[in-house]
């Protein structure tokens, strides 16, 4: 069984509210196209769809030193149980340029835009009942994130120097039943 801890769940790189995740997938050094796509389903459960996870990356590096890529990664369907939809779209576009062998300049671009309904727990009545349904069906979260980053570095034997810069715009929302009423909590920020 392989488990994620809850911080990971909560502000891991595919959510919004989460980390920025300034470690992707390297621009390629020769041109490059590579994609997958995965597609699972539950036929023992209530949902009835199916659940498709793909990616994308195109990108390379010329003899000058001037590289470019694109990453895309989404999501579309459901889980095993009711109430579990889910659409994720996450584009990134990158540059680098090695200037000389010890100094290289890179930028990353990136645009986020997920939504997920949410099941919810169950207690262990509803569990016996049935293990797919959703007692939850108000409970929905959504969000998106624009991200800019640009780094120097310098690397030359043992010395390493860095410098980063990144803005981030953040919007994170979501319908949480609370028993008595629905809240609706979003939040926006920049950084």
């Amino acid at each position: 069984m392989w488990c994620v801890a809850g911080g990971a769940v909560r502000y891991g790189p595919q959510n919004v509210g989460g980390i920025v995740n300034f470690v992707t997938r390297a621009i390629p050094d020769a041109p490059t196209l590579k994609g997958g796509i995965q597609t699972e389903t539950s036929p023992s459960s209530s949902h009835d769809g199916f659940k498709t996870t793909g990616n994308l990356l195109a990108g390379g590096t010329a003899d000058n030193g001037l590289g470019g890529a694109i990453l895309y990664s989404g999501v579309r369907g459901g889980d095993w149980r009711e109430h579990s939809d889910t659409e994720i779209d996450d584009l990134i576009l990158k540059g680098k340029y090695q200037i000389d062998d010890a100094n290289s300049l890179n930028a990353m671009a990136q645009y986020y835009d997920g939504e997920a309904q949410m099941p919810g727990g169950l207690s262990v009545a509803d569990y016996d009942a049935d293990p797919y349904q959703s007692t939850r069906l108000k409970d929905k979260f959504w969000g998106r994130r624009t991200m800019f980053n640009f780094g120097y570095r310098y690397e030359q034997d043992a010395r390493v120097f860095t410098a980063n810069t990144f803005f981030t715009k953040t919007l994170r929302s979501g319908y949480l039943d609370q028993g008595s009423f629905v809240s609706l909590s979003p939040r926006e920020y920049w950084v």
